[in-house]
């Protein structure tokens, strides 16, 4: 977006005359030594008291020598204040001041305490600033000073700025950037469009923020000052991190760091390599991200970003698990923190010091660390620090088994985080409560306690409004509280067959999954209040304004004030139900997102689900996990193995299934370990499965990276692959990313005939490594190559008859191509041969490579939240080669998150590839699973069709065409 600055700083059509001694400093400002000492020395000649040239003339010739007294002190200061040296500057500019005040020089006084201002700000003493400044800017107006008040004028929007007192700020800096303007004085003009830039950015303009900074790096550029281009640069790097465009980012910082290494500016190159380490640690690069931590520590000379840069290095090894290192780390970190003065980050150390030591199972130091911070938290009435070390406190207890104890450290965490409105651990601690009770056998109990937490979930994400940036970071972490529901539930289910506590369990599920879509929307930074028309946001924005207001006056009131208040809550909430019906009603799609409403498991079997359906539902947990079998006359809730034993044998089958050389053409070592994956998975349900003939499956964690098609479901079958029972013989497979999705997939209008087309998307330029997207190095795609066999895929896609065909090649096979949504062109499928990206680490994060558009600042990745906000109505996306790089957490969010994004975006249904398909097998594929899907066949039956003929088609290059490896990485998602 590109923004006007004239709007922003409109000065004076010409300058106004300065006196003499003001030009002298004009011209040492704009870079003019020589000038500006010829300048002052003449002026001194007739003017030997003049305040203003002494400051000159200080400032260009070190050696200048000044026999009043007044003037030596002010020329001494002036000196000792470029040097750095605080404490003589302070002196000698006080005894300049002093004298000046008593010889009645006013002129003398103005630049005195102008200096003195400045060495106040430089020093961070803001309240001496800030009582100097106005007498220099009265003092200048009442001597006809205009570059003297345009320096009190942009010294105080610097301190008012800083103070957080922005609005008075802005009258100040546009006045100050105004004479800088005039009298072309570009390093003002730089700073007045820094100070600028951050009232916008706390106002959350950041276009106009990030404009003000350009602007500045303008100025820097015309005035010469090599560290104030690499300072903007900097700064115009952390505004792309916060509009989430961390390509950008990435390539402003990185030129900042080579401009301040170049020229030694150590502060701005520990700032650019911190903002560096802080993309990487967004996208889960923690590796680089430590390094440049690293660096970034060593070099920053303020204690307080020091000790940010060692906790974000320690939360970094912790998360690891590489507790021993984090400790050190954290060491380092309390020493910068105490050394800042800045006691919540003290407090917080301690507690996460104590965390490592218990994670380490040093419990009883670990404790002591937590008993020490709550301590210190209260010391210095931190009570968010305070809450959060009891709460971590109690749940190192609970894993002690101190059953009474961890119980009592929950209640106490609780009972401060409630009074003080930290909702994220009132419901961490109403879990590790619901802990105790189960673990003591009190079963409804630990039920209430989950049922009061799970509604603070719900609550607050409802009165977020939708916010990216209030849920991000805490929706995340709640879903611990669904899961041990569901396990609750399982156990009262047990207990009590006939009670339908295991349809709880399954409505529980749905509510988990709802949860954990709108949990990468907010990570993704997408704000879905955009999405509604002018008319509701406003509406929706007055009644959670009300709610907001109600909310922050119930802190403080009396018993009778706060019934009152409570009410007037539930009537505001009465109104949103209201507006949330209407909004179903006009645009469900969105409705379904921002007002979520899970399918129940009476929806599911009397709307959702065909005859000759079969719906299963897996959910991992770390104690247990738990199968729901349901078709339209049955339901079963079954438990499995934890977590992580199933992943563990996910894990050690799936090189099998994505590398052909593991096993080549023999299936004995791949039959046992998918044979045992299938009685654990599949065989509870024998009895259901043997009355489907299509089966739907809702995975979680790893196994949304498992192809169930491959499982065989009988013992036996021989050695060869192609005598395997794969369960794709028997049945065809589909996928949903939750039962509710379904719901909404198969109540979509159906796609009209008329449509009949393919628009494919193939073979992008791959962009030049220096040039390449973050996303897309951080997905393990660093230096992608183009995408193997294209063009013998391109060729069977325009062989299978689709009218039209419209294809978008190399430099057009761009974000742009996806303008008009393919059922306007007259297509109904889309499909792309281009390099999608499934990022475990940080799922918002993954996205197909594209052709990039530098110029237009397109860095060709097309990301989840990018695909969220595209219209790509059709019946059908193909993603046809995608990788992910598993590392050691596969959680399946990568993978669930792109094909949801293309699910909302407007496709009915994806079909995409859980790993490159080797040699032409890609192209062989889609030959055959399009010809299926022009002869007018279903997705489903299209594609498990395609695959019982590659099991039943021998070989072709010498290859078994019954090996998975060649053809159950296509997966179809929705349909």
């Amino acid at each position: 977006m590109t923004i006007s600055l004239i709007v922003l700083a409109a000065g004076p059509a010409a300058a106004e005359a300065l006196p003499a001694a003001e030009a002298a400093w004009r011209a040492f400002l704009r870079g003019d030594v020589a000038g500006a000492t010829q300048a002052a020395r003449e002026g001194l000649r007739s003017s030997p008291d003049n305040a203003r040239f002494v400051h000159v003339l200080a400032l260009a010739d070190t050696t200048a020598v000044f026999p009043a007294t007044s003037a030596d002190d002010l020329a001494k200061g002036v000196r000792r204040e470029q040097a750095d040296d605080h404490e003589a500057a302070l002196a000698g500019l006080t005894a300049a001041r002093d004298a000046y005040a008593a010889s009645g020089d006013s002129l003398g006084l103005l630049v005195a305490t102008e200096r003195l201002a400045a060495l106040w700000i430089e020093t961070r003493d803001y309240p001496a600033a800030l009582e100097a400044l106005p007498v220099t800017l009265e003092l200048a107006g009442s001597l006809g000073q205009p570059l003297a008040a345009a320096q009190a004028r942009l010294n105080l929007g610097r301190v008012l700025v800083r103070s957080r007192q922005v609005e008075e700020a802005a009258g100040y800096l546009d006045a100050a950037l105004a004479t800088a303007v005039a009298h072309d004085i570009p390093a003002w003009e730089a700073g007045a469009h820094l100070a600028l830039s951050i009232v916008s950015r706390l106002h959350m303009d950041l276009d106009i923020s990030l404009a003000h900074r350009e602007a500045a790096l303008d100025a820097y550029t015309r005035a010469g000052d090599e560290a104030g281009q690499a300072r903007c640069l900097h700064y115009i790097g952390t505004i792309h991190i916060f509009k989430g465009e961390l390509t950008h980012a990435a390539s402003m910082l990185h030129r900042g760091e080579a401009m301040a290494r170049e020229i030694g500016a150590d502060e701005v190159l520990s700032g650019c390599l911190g903002d560096l380490a802080g993309i990487d640690y967004l996208i889960g690069n923690y590796d680089n991200a430590l390094a440049q931590y690293a660096e970034a520590t060593r070099l920053a000379g303020d204690p307080r970003r020091r000790g940010w840069y060692l906790l974000n290095s320690g939360s970094i090894l912790a998360y690891q698990g590489r507790h021993e290192e984090a400790l050190a780390v954290y060491e380092e970190a309390h020493a910068a923190m105490i050394a800042a003065g800045d006691h919540r980050n003290v407090a917080s150390i301690l507690q996460v010091k104590g965390q490592s030591l218990c994670e380490l199972r040093r419990y009883d130091e670990g404790l002591a660390r937590l008993d020490e911070a709550i301590d210190y938290a209260r010391a210095w009435e931190l009570p968010l620090e305070e809450a959060y070390a009891l709460h971590f406190k109690g749940h190192a207890l609970l894993d002690l088994g101190r059953l009474d104890a961890a119980a009592a450290a929950l209640s106490a965490a609780g009972g401060v985080a409630e009074a003080t409105g930290y909702f994220d651990i009132t419901e961490s601690a109403l879990l590790g409560r619901a802990k105790v009770a189960r673990a003591q056998g009190r079963l409804d109990e630990a039920l209430a306690h989950l049922e009061q937490a799970v509604d603070i979930v719900n609550t607050v994400r409802r009165r977020s409004g939708g916010s990216a940036g209030l849920q991000s970071g805490y929706f995340s972490q709640v879903g611990r509280s669904f899961e041990e529901m569901i396990s609750v539930l399982g156990d009262l289910h047990a207990a009590q067959p006939e009670s339908g506590h295991d349809r709880r369990a399954f409505d529980t599920a749905q509510m988990a999954k709802a949860r954990s879509l709108l949990d990468l929307l907010a990570e993704a930074e997408v704000d879905l209040r955009v999405r509604a028309g002018t008319g509701y946001q406003e509406r929706e924005a007055e009644i959670l304004g009300g709610i907001a207001s109600l909310q922050e006056r119930l802190q403080a009131a009396d018993p009778d004030s706060a019934a009152i208040m409570e009410a007037e809550i539930a009537r505001l909430e009465s109104r949103l139900d209201v507006l949330e019906a209407e909004l179903r009603e006009a645009d469900p799609r969105y409705a379904e997102l921002r007002y979520p409403h899970p399918c129940t498991l009476a929806e599911a079997q009397g709307e959702v689900l065909h005859e000759g359906e079969l719906l299963l539902e897996y959910q991992l947990g770390k104690e247990e996990s738990h199968l729901f079998a349901v078709t339209r006359d049955g339901f079963r809730m079954l438990d499995l193995p934890a977590r992580e034993e199933l992943e563990r044998r996910v894990r050690d089958l799936l090189p099998m299934l994505r590398d052909y050389n593991v096993t080549g053409a023999e299936a004995a070592y791949y039959a046992p370990a998918a044979r045992e994956l299938a009685r654990l998975l599949l065989d509870p349900v024998t009895e259901e499965l043997t009355g489907a003939s299509r089966v739907l499956i809702v995975p979680d964690g790893a196994l949304h990276y498992l192809p169930f098609e491959a499982l065989p479901v009988r013992d036996g079958g021989g050695a060869r692959f192609s005598s395997l029972p794969f369960l794709v013989l028997e049945k065809e497979v589909a996928y949903a990313p939750s039962v509710s999705a379904l719901q909404r997939l198969r109540a979509s209008p159906g796609f009209p005939s008329s449509a009949g087309g393919l628009m494919v998307v193939a073979d992008p330029i791959q962009a030049a490594p220096e040039q390449q997207s973050v996303f897309a190095r951080v997905a393990g795609a660093s230096g992608l190559r183009p995408v193997p066999h294209a063009d013998e895929e391109i060729e069977a896609l325009a062989a299978t008859g689709f009218e039209p065909f419209i294809l978008h090649r190399h430099g057009d096979a761009s974000v742009a191509a996806l303008a008009a949504s393919p059922l306007s062109l007259g297509c109904r499928y889309l499909h792309f041969s281009a390099h999608g990206l499934f990022n475990e680490q940080s799922p918002q994060y993954s996205g197909l490579a594209l052709s990039a558009d530098p110029d237009g600042g397109d860095d060709g990745f097309l990301s989840v939240s990018e695909i969220f906000a595209l219209d790509l109505d059709c019946a059908q996306v193909t993603l046809s080669a995608c990788s992910s790089a598993l590392g050691e957490q596969i959680d399946g969010e990568g993978l669930v998150g792109l094909t949801r994004a293309f699910l909302y975006a407007g496709a009915r249904g994806v079909v995409s590839a859980l790993w490159d398909i080797p040699g032409l097998g890609a192209a062989a594929f889609m030959s055959d699973y399009y010809g299926g899907l022009a002869a007018g066949t279903a997705s489903a039956s299209a594609l498990a069709a395609t695959k019982r003929g590659m099991i039943r088609g021998g070989t072709r290059d010498g290859l078994d065409l019954a090996h998975p490896a060649l053809w159950a990485a296509f997966v179809l998602t929705g349909g």
